[in-house]
């Protein structure tokens, strides 16, 4: 696990570059405990990737 993200934006960053291009289909557990800043993030990455996800709570 050495090379793990330590920070958000690091994380962020990692996980767009995975999807960009990808057909996975993302599934958000626990979405009624997601803030609204988080809840933007996840829009903007699907603006950014394509990809699609669905949110569950």
């Amino acid at each position: 696990m050495d090379d793990t993200p330590c920070c958000k934006g690091q994380l962020s960053r990692g996980i767009r570059n995975h999807l960009i291009g990808s057909t996975a289909w993302v599934f958000i557990d626990e979405a009624d405990h997601l803030d609204y800043p988080t809840v933007e993030e996840l829009r903007i990455l699907q603006e950014e990737t394509g990809v699609s996800y669905s949110v569950g709570g």
